[in-house]
């Protein structure tokens, strides 16, 4: 495929020279060129010619949906019996429940965090740029993913939630940025 794509640019250069185009002209017809030859890899050429790129999407997307799954996830717990133990409060009957207000708080913390997110996110992106802003926001993930897993007490686990929200944001924010590029 290296040969095609010299020979496509070569071809690109001739033209150029010939007509006499300037240094921008010359780096679009470059650029279509290149897009000439990548658009006639098969499936197989492309995964094997861009291998990191295929595992760096592969990890963001696997990371998202797990942690998009964790978002909805939380809710399904209210019913689990070692949940209700852990988290809510025993009633006069003797059997354990998770209080209102806080199957409420730990249903919305997410989404509070996600709020938060996209403004730390917009701040961060424009400060420190997209790339570094989204190894961040997965590095801190792992951090508060522990948080949420091993919470003693719905106050924590909530303060988790919250956290893996804003992380999620930005993560989500720039996986659809690095897609559109």
């Amino acid at each position: 495929m290296d040969v095609k794509a010299s020979q496509a640019s070569q071809d690109v250069k001739g033209i150029s020279e010939k007509e006499g185009l300037g240094k921008d002209t010359q780096r679009q017809l470059d650029v279509l060129a290149a897009a000439e030859v990548e658009h006639k890899l098969t499936f197989l050429q492309a995964m094997r010619k861009y291998k990191k790129a295929v595992m760096w999407s592969v990890i963001a997307s696997m990371a998202t949906i797990m942690e998009s799954y964790d978002i909805t996830i939380v809710g399904g717990f209210f019913a689990y019996p070692t949940f209700q133990q852990k988290y809510g409060v025993q009633l006069p009957n003797g059997s354990w429940s998770i209080p209102s207000e806080w199957q409420v708080a730990l249903k919305l913390g997410p989404n509070i965090g996600l709020i938060i997110g996209v403004f730390a996110n917009g701040y961060f992106a424009e400060r420190y740029g997209h790339k570094k802003t989204m190894i961040a926001a997965y590095l801190v993930l792992i951090g508060t993913i522990f948080i949420t897993f091993f919470a003693p007490n719905a106050e924590i686990l909530l303060v988790g939630e919250i956290l893996c929200g804003m992380c999620q944001n930005t993560v989500l924010d720039h996986y659809s940025f690095f897609n559109r590029v």
